[in-house]
């Protein structure tokens, strides 16, 4: 089960998806080419599918959540954008901080 919000790491650049719906208005299947990390908030790393010939769907990678890799992808992707966070900031902060940013 996916959980929102999703975060797409895409070089310094995050774009946050925070329910499903927002899904197929915000993933084209012309960017499916494009490089990116996509992590649901318990650290699943997630795929895209292309469903037709117009829609993107996010699916489970299968792996095991890496609840450690998001905390520390999103406290570095918000000291570049200027803020001040602690080494060891929980996770639950910092997600709420990138909500309130993005």
């Amino acid at each position: 089960m996916i959980r929102y919000p999703v975060f797409s790491f895409h070089g310094d650049s995050i774009f946050v998806l925070e329910a499903p719906e927002e899904v197929r208005g915000n993933l084209e299947v012309a960017a499916m080419h494009i490089p990116i990390i996509l992590l649901d908030s318990e650290g699943q790393e997630l795929t895209r599918v292309k469903i037709g010939r117009h829609t993107v769907e996010l699916s489970e990678s299968g792996g095991v959540p890496d609840p450690e890799r998001l905390r520390l992808m999103l406290r570095d992707t918000l000291r570049k954008w200027g803020q001040t966070w602690d080494d060891n900031a929980p996770l639950a902060d910092l997600i709420s901080a990138t909500l309130a940013y993005s």
